[in-house]
């Protein structure tokens, strides 16, 4: 016996030393040349073992996140944390870390180890991004902005039912109490109310215990054991047999989770068996209903999801309202003004969406949300098919590092949000920091918040969480902050400390929070009495319906006067008939098109099934992914069609987050419209953008001038409906959003969009249906294809890109010709109403060509486009597009002109000054009057505004067509010169008047290059003047340099304002050098004491090589234009750029 037991002892001796060689040559390996992240920077510990790790997590209790800052500190933004392991501190790399749609990023097995029991199960907890996608798609509408609405009612009711609680129990105890347990109670009604469809009622018994948040934190304290101890997970399983022996707190969780969420679970499923419709639908209801396979339907699967949904509803929610009302209560100012801001707005009656427009309220929710942090921890990602790639700076000195693929990567929330360059004096509560932002500093401070993290692993209950914490923070700042105080309490106690996966203060370990004294009565003179909800307020049914003021609320009547006028009938309850049933049927079919949507994205996720094969090495020769396949130009020979004119088109590489996984190349009419059903907005979103752009002109009965009406064959009000439009109207009512969202006003809040960066979707939506639809000759040589190149034209405008928009204008007026447009205009048809709508399209495309083609250098794509004689009068069109119609001949005359080299012929200017004579005086004195714009959306507005960029394309054409004669010397060209010189000034006053009145554009940005055209022809005739009256500089010359110096400051202050005005900013930066430029020779002078500035960018505003092209093209169509001057050296600014 006693041998035997040597040699097991002796086997499992070397067991343990096998063990250890292994762990010893791991470790070796791991800091090894041939470890694939050698040569990322950290601690060598670190990258050998996880013990180091380990120390600080489970010894120290969660202060590895601590060390990672100091790890930072030392060796620059990217440091190896462990031996798999990068984290990163640079907030522009957050979209490759936490990417969006399109890119797979998978959840590292390190983190997940980290949670137990049925949670392992659930969407939170899924590794692989496929798996991720079905589990989530099931239950995104469930968490929709929409859907959240709805519970809104039910939110404000909890929120005064705590305030009413804590004010009984003051009254009756007079003791304080812990603002974090009643928090927690509040939110843990809320979610369960919604996600179980009834409530735990921790708000209706009569003390705050017991509640979830100890247990709660009672199985974070356990995160770290787990993950480092995997076996330990085995007390979880059996934890349920000590249900009677624990403390009350834990015995409510594990009677939760172990007997009634099983309960809920079991219900869902008779019922959705029976095919019954729950009065309050549950998460478990939406999981069944979905397309889900069988396999994720199961009870503990079902059960881990619920119980998920407690853990992320519950306490970040509640601990960010806990630290708002310590901050709060701590700062006297900041509450005062919060609470002023509410009580002007009445806030207690207030939709949600209502209390998200006010800034003061939503600047105090973001600072709360950044020193709360959501989850602290770091978030690991993992890309398993990508190569990235980090450059950065470190102490002066660039670094790059290429980061292989299957790495683990990730950022933390308290190492984020305190980011001095972003926010500085980061440890203090200033909500002021989020006020007066301009557009690039707001995007960059919302870009780091991420307290919901980002991309397509965000979190899934944002919605509600905000929906939580605006209507109660509103209801506690005027119900209940007036009347209390800290008691032994203040911000220390609610600074971030340690990790417990949530954040944990330093005054305990054991998470006991703060407490709150309530005030006496009579402490309440010296504050502003609040306002209160008024209660079961008598209502009919078909008021409550209708949500309108009730005449029952006020009079003792029989018939209400909503229903005597309606001829509804006036009862208290809800019909059992009728229109009740009507609207339970109307129920059913969302509940049915629900799931079929659900169906359809279960489908496109499978995108591997999709892909086409070759048949032989004759077959088209695709490119290997679809990263390629964006990246090419619509006339590749991919697409079988040749480049125009054999204009080359830049090969400009998109970014990752620019680019879009599609799964087909060959053209397949349901996978395409699934496609672009997943890129439309939501509903919300869709809303917000066409209230706040000058794109609704395109949705009026008859628009002004050549804009046409998108007609209902586009899901453009309604994007819930989208599914029932065909695939090219859905890509129309894309594109009008993206032209929608290039014209939003630069002072338009876009973190209110469920958008990350909104030109990213922009680029998106334009590369999806240009390469998956247009590229289909069938589908763009419709007329609902010739209005989306006409869409795409427009939007490559305003993103200063004149090649890809006069490419898609020309392709818009061959399609047009192919449908028979032109011979809408043929003089026996010019009265037909039936083909308005033709000829409104065939002008739009030959006003796109002409304004490009003439910026090219090109001529025009059509000649005598609409007839030849082209001044009569459409009677179904107003007089804007009338005249755009003579217009364009006089744009196709200009350009037929310079391309033969005409531009200083005496008699072809002749001849084009009388064509534009002819037109200027064709229209009434009144016509040209300068129109008064005003910000609403009404018919007279759009006119206006069409009228004014008629004007401005009008005087652009006469400043080219005479430019050229600015330096001819001979008596026959003064009269072009002064021709040239006030179309100039009138075209620069009209911008300023544009500007001054503060409107919006309703389509192209022509505005500001007519602007730039009309500057820099005024500074060419400064030059001139300034050549031969150097001895004499006169008041006029000194007043044009003055316009032009309000022209540039105009520019530069709309550049400055958004990012998306770049053309803006570049304009203004260009003039300026050249002006510069002009006065080095030594001849114009300003007003006394006044020096000029280069107007240089205040902070990033991202500007790509065809934003700037555009500006060169500007140069040499003028240069053009002048001919073979020599004066055109004025305009070299290869030394101002």
């Amino acid at each position: 016996m006693a041998i035997e037991g040597l040699l097991i002892l002796s086997t499992v001796l070397r067991l343990i030393g096998v063990y250890f060689a292994y762990c010893t040559i791991r470790a070796l390996y791991n800091i090894s040349s041939f470890h694939p992240l050698s040569h990322i920077p950290g601690p060598r510990l670190a990258a050998a073992t996880w013990l180091y790790e380990g120390w600080f997590d489970l010894i120290l209790g969660g202060m590895y996140t601590n060390e990672i800052k100091r790890m930072h500190d030392v060796y620059g933004p990217v440091v190896r944390i462990n031996p798999e392991e990068l984290h990163f501190n640079d907030i522009s790399f957050v979209d490759e870390i936490y990417a969006g749609k399109g890119r797979k990023r998978d959840k590292q097995v390190h983190f997940v180890e980290s949670m137990a029991g049925p949670v392992l199960l659930s969407m939170f907890a899924t590794l692989g991004h496929d798996l991720h996608r079905i589990r989530r798609s099931a239950v995104n509408k469930f968490f929709s902005k929409a859907q959240i609405a709805k519970l809104e009612s039910k939110i404000k009711g909890l929120a005064n039912e705590l305030c009413d609680k804590i004010i009984r129990l003051e009254t009756n105890t007079g003791k304080p109490f812990d603002v974090t347990e009643a928090y927690s109670c509040f939110t843990s009604d809320v979610i369960s109310s919604y996600c179980f469809g009834e409530s735990f009622g921790f708000l209706q018994q009569e003390n705050w215990q017991p509640n979830f948040r100890k247990p709660l934190y009672g199985a974070l304290k356990a995160v770290y054991i787990f993950r480092f101890l995997p076996f330990s997970k085995i007390f979880v399983d059996i934890a349920p047999l000590f249900a009677d022996w624990v403390n009350e707190d834990m015995g409510v969780m594990l009677k939760e989770t172990n007997e009634k969420m099983p309960a809920r679970v079991r219900k869902a499923q008779k019922a959705h068996e029976a095919g019954v419709k729950e009065d309050s639908p549950s998460i478990f209801t939406a999981l069944l209903d979905s397309s889900l396979p069988e396999q994720e339907k199961t009870d503990l699967r079902l059960g881990g999801e619920g119980f998920s949904m407690i853990g992320a509803g519950t306490e970040t929610t509640a601990w960010t309202l806990s630290v708002l009302t310590v901050y709060l209560l701590n700062q006297p100012e900041t509450l005062a003004r919060l609470t002023k801001e509410l009580q002007d707005a009445d806030a207690l009656n207030l939709s949600w969406f209502a209390l998200e427009k006010l800034p003061y309220l939503s600047a105090v929710l973001n600072e709360g949300l950044r020193l709360s942090y959501g989850v602290s921890s770091r978030a690991p990602r993992i890309a398993p098919n990508e190569n990235l790639l980090y450059r950065g700076e470190f102490q002066g000195r660039e670094i790059e590092y290429v980061i292989p693929p299957g790495t683990p990567m990730g950022m933390s929330n308290a190492i984020n949000h305190h980011n001095e360059d972003v926010f500085p004096d980061s440890h203090a509560f200033k909500p002021e920091r989020w006020l007066d932002l301009e557009e690039d500093e707001r995007h960059r401070m919302e870009n780091s918040l991420t307290s919901f993290s980002k991309g397509s692993r965000q979190c899934l209950g944002k919605n509600l969480a905000y929906c939580n914490m605006y209507v109660g923070l509103a209801t506690l700042t005027l119900r209940l902050f007036p009347r209390t105080k800290l008691y032994e309490t203040d911000v220390d106690d609610v600074k971030y400390d340690h990790d417990l996966f949530a954040p944990a203060p330093k005054s305990t370990r054991s998470f006991s929070c703060t407490t709150i004294q309530a005030q006496r009565p009579n402490a309440m003179e010296n504050y502003p009495p609040s306002k209160r909800l008024r209660r079961n307020t008598k209502r009919c049914y078909e008021c409550k319906r209708r949500k309108v003021k009730c005449q029952l609320a006020s009079e003792d009547v029989a018939t209400c006067s909503e229903c005597l006028r309606t001829g509804a009938q006036c009862i208290l309850q809800a019909p059992e008939t009728g229109e009740h049933a009507s609207s339970t049927t109307l129920s059913d079919f969302d509940g049915r098109l629900e799931r079929i949507e659900q169906m359809l994205r279960t489908l496109i996720d499978n995108q591997d099934s999709f892909k086409l094969h070759p048949k032989n090495e004759n077959d088209l020769q695709q490119p290997s992914n679809w990263d390629e396949f964006l990246n090419q130009d619509l006339f590749s020979d991919h697409f079988g069609i040749p480049t125009p004119l054999g204009l080359s088109t830049p090969q400009e590489q998109c970014t990752k987050a620019h680019q879009v996984q599609l799964p087909l190349l060959k053209y397949n009419d349901e996978t395409a419209k699934q496609i672009l059903l997943e890129l439309l907005p939501s509903q919300e979103d869709a809303m917000s953008i066409t209230s706040h752009s000058g794109a609704w002109a395109m949705e009026l009965p008859n628009p002004p001038g050549a804009v046409w009406k998108l007609g209902d064959s586009s899901p453009v009000r309604d994007v819930n409906a989208a599914a029932q439009f065909s695939t090219m109207g859905i890509a129309k009512a894309i594109l009008f959003f993206a032209l929608s969202i290039q014209q939003l006003p630069p002072d338009f809040k876009t973190g209110q969009l469920q958008m990350d960066d909104v030109d990213d979707h922009v680029r998106r939506y334009t590369q999806v249906v240009g390469t998956l639809v247009l590229a289909h000759e069938e589908m763009s040589c419709s007329p609902e294809g010739l209005e989306c190149l006409l869409l795409l034209g427009m939007i490559h405008i305003n993103e200063g890109d004149l090649k890809q928009a006069w490419m898609k204008f020309r392709r818009a007026l061959d399609v047009a010709r192919l449908q028979g447009f032109h011979k809408s205009c043929e003089p026996s048809v010019r009265q037909s109403q039936d083909l308005a709508f033709q000829r409104r399209l065939w002008l739009s495309s030959n006003m796109g060509d002409g304004f490009c083609s003439l910026i090219l250098g090109f001529e025009t794509g059509a000649t005598q486009p609409f007839g030849p004689e082209y001044s009569w009068d459409d009677p179904f069109a107003d007089e804007n597009a009338n005249f755009q119609r003579r217009l364009c001949m006089v744009s196709s005359q200009l350009s037929q002109r310079n391309v033969f080299g005409l531009q200083d012929n005496l008699e072809e200017a002749k001849s084009i000054n009388a064509a534009i004579d002819g037109l200027q005086k064709s229209m009434l004195a009144s016509w040209w009057q300068r129109p008064d714009l005003h910000e609403e959306q009404s018919l007279n507005c759009a006119q206006a505004y069409d009228r004014l960029l008629s004007h401005l394309w009008f005087f652009q054409l006469r400043i080219l067509a005479n430019i050229a004669f600015i330096f001819v010397p001979a008596t026959e060209a003064q009269g072009y010169r002064d021709l040239c010189l006030e179309a100039s000034k009138t075209t620069l006053y009209r911008y300023l008047g544009l500007r001054l009145a503060g409107t919006t554009r309703l389509h192209c940005r022509a505005a500001e290059i007519a602007a730039f055209i009309a500057s820099l022809a005024l500074i060419l005739s400064l030059s001139r003047d300034s050549n031969y009256q150097v001895s004499n500089p006169s008041r006029a010359l000194n007043s044009d340099v003055v316009l032009l110096e309000q022209i540039v400051d105009s520019l530069a202050a709309l550049g400055r304002s958004s990012s998306r005005e770049h053309l803006a900013l570049k304009s203004a930066q260009l003039l300026t050098s050249l002006l510069r430029k002009l006065k080095m020779g030594g001849s114009i002078s300003t007003h006394p004491g006044e020096k000029r500035k280069a107007v240089e960018s205040t902070g990033p505003h991202p500007t790509t090589r065809r934003q700037v092209g555009l500006h060169m093209l500007l140069l040499a169509s003028v240069k053009n234009a002048l001919g073979n001057q020599p004066a055109t050296h004025i305009l070299d600014i290869d030394d101002t750029i």
